[in-house]
């Protein structure tokens, strides 16, 4: 067995190098990611001195390294650091702090390396890619291809079609939870939702570019996907694919139409909310879960809450220590200042990205994760609403502010910060996006009839206004 895998890993770094050559840094970010998502930990792992071997952190290892040779020969890109890099090295070196000057664990630096230092170098290894139109097209295909595995899988997995489904860990592993929704691989139907999210929003970027037998095949697609965030049955990803196809679309639609669109999107969503309430709040979706679980499991975020404000209020500037909630919050949980009851809290962890960071790294954390969060949709919307670069370009833009989207809303609901793909997702994706600050974009180039081949991005000169003269004037 051992000489299997070395041979296997011996042929799969060959094949690697000749990956990285033809699709380059964003192409290898992408493999490790749908590796890890697909043949991660659940899949196969070798316990090593107390740390997980998978396959996805072995080719993360052999990319950082091929990063570095070719650093080396000049044939990255050096970008100078601005604020967003700047925030995501403060906020590295906060969580770093935050852990070793705590009480900490080997399996706290597990989680540390897993859950954020694996997704910070996926950015910074996508930050020095060379950026082409036809890499960022290939992204879009890779993740619109890899949501729609990701809708099929869930539709399978929630209609019991069990032996359709692969891998087929998804169906035999010994982690129930979840079971009977649309979890896929990644067994989690919140990160699930978010890449089904991400891969449908990408196949929505290439409906400018096809003809009506393409958006024909689009439209036939999107309701594929739609079945697939459906079957989640996950609500907080059914309110972000809602807020992220409005993202999408309403910079698309004119600006009269605009307007009453989003109105009535968010009429109509309040009086199906408001109608459906208790169904919303407890309808079975586990397989081994009954309805009063579900039902109880809605009011359990106010007790979160209350628990995180005491938590904050002891230790307001840098938390408890990061990987230390479930070890404090056991002290708060005999309170009785409140009518709620906190007890009912043990077994969990924060359901909240803000309010896990805030109580595990108090202000200083949350803030510049906060920071980061605002800068990524700075930058996005920048890019897309004054991008002078080709279409492409500017659509990198605007998805990356519809995924950073959905990941927070369902951040509010579900702590995705211990959700090591959703991360390595969400950082990926702004690593990308950041190769497009301050990027040079080539002129294009003319025709012998003066026409332009591509779209123009020189400036638009703006001429002077006519001056009508008085009658004689010359």
């Amino acid at each position: 067995m051992p000489i299997l895998l070395i041979i296997i890993a011996l042929a799969g770094l060959v094949w690697g190098l000749v990956l990285l050559r033809k699709t380059g840094l964003i192409g290898g970010c992408l493999v490790v990611m749908l590796v890890g998502s697909c043949f991660g930990y659940a899949y196969y792992h070798a316990d090593i001195s107390g740390f997980s071997v998978t396959a996805d952190r072995v080719l993360l290892l052999l990319l950082t390294v091929a990063y570095l040779v070719l650093r080396w020969q000049g044939k990255t890109v050096r970008r100078p650091l601005n604020a967003q890099d700047v925030t995501l090295l403060l906020l590295l070196a906060t969580l770093i702090f935050s852990t070793f000057s705590n009480s900490w664990q080997p399996s706290i630096v597990a989680a540390l390396i897993v859950f954020n230092l694996m997704a910070m170098a996926l950015y910074w290894l996508a930050r020095g890619a060379v950026l082409t139109e036809n890499a960022v097209l290939g992204l879009f295909a890779a993740l619109a291809g890899f949501g729609l595995y990701l809708a099929v899988t869930a539709i399978l997995e929630q209609q019991q079609l069990l032996t359709l489904v692969y891998p087929r860990y998804i169906a035999t592993s010994t982690f129930t939870e979840f079971l009977g929704r649309g979890r896929g691989p990644l067994l989690n139907p919140a990160t699930n939702g978010l890449f089904l999210c991400a891969g449908w929003f990408c196949l929505l970027m290439f409906w400018p570019r096809t003809n009506r037998t393409g958006k024909l095949l689009l439209i036939i697609l999107s309701v594929v996907f739609l079945g697939g965030i459906v079957c989640t049955l996950t609500r907080c990803v059914w309110a972000a694919v809602l807020v992220g196809l409005m993202i999408l679309l309403l910079p698309n639609l004119p600006r009269r139409w605009a307007a009453w669109f989003a109105v009535s999107v968010i009429l109509f969503g309040g009086v199906v909310v408001a109608a459906k309430w208790n169904d919303l709040q407890a309808f079975k979706r586990d397989k081994e879960v009954t309805v009063e679980e579900m039902s109880k499991s809605a009011g359990l975020r106010p007790i979160f809450a209350v628990i995180a404000w005491h938590m904050f209020l002891d230790r307001p500037i840098l938390g408890c220590g990061y990987g230390q909630y479930p070890v404090e919050s056991v002290y708060y949980l005999s309170d009785r200042s409140t009518k709620l009851q906190l007890e009912k809290a043990r077994i969990y962890v924060q359901h909240n990205v803000v309010l896990s960071l805030l109580t595990e790294t108090g202000m200083v954390g949350s803030g510049l994760f906060v920071l980061l969060a605002l800068l990524w949709f700075q930058s996005g919307w920048s890019t897309w609403s004054h991008g002078q670069g080709p279409l492409v370009y500017r659509q990198l833009g605007l998805l990356m502010v519809a995924v950073l989207s959905v990941y927070l809303v369902i951040g509010m609901f579900q702590d995705l910060t211990i959700a090591w793909m959703a991360n390595q997702l969400i950082f990926f994706l702004a690593g990308v996006s950041r190769c497009l600050r301050g990027h040079s974009f080539p002129l294009p180039a003319p025709v012998p009839d003066g026409r332009v081949v591509a779209q123009s991005i020189a400036p638009r000169i703006t001429p002077p206004p006519r001056i009508s003269l008085p009658d004689g004037a010359s």
